[in-house]
């Protein structure tokens, strides 16, 4: 899903439908998952917390302690984390 991600992320969308394809093949995988009762978990714009988000990056932000950007997506099954969010962080 990362991979899937991060290329719908980089593929310019004046370069073709690859980028689309790979936004939609992303979405299918994340759908799968939360069939199976993963939970994703919501990082942006959210108070840093370290049970839930893995602190990659500090930059400044108007508000300290917000993630300012998702890198990693984190993942839940029930209420255990499987997976943190690598996030980068306001300082």
């Amino acid at each position: 899903l990362d991979d899937l991600e991060r290329g719908a992320r980089l593929d310019a969308p004046d370069t073709g439908s690859s980028g689309q394809t790979l936004a939609t093949l992303a979405k299918k995988f994340e759908s799968r998952l939360e069939s199976l009762g993963f939970q994703r978990i919501e990082a942006l714009g959210k108070t840093f917390d370290p049970s839930l988000h893995e602190a990659a990056l500090r930059r400044p932000g108007a508000t300290t302690d917000e993630v300012l950007e998702e890198l990693r997506s984190g993942w839940m099954l029930a209420d255990r984390v499987v997976r943190p969010a690598v996030v980068a962080v306001a300082e």
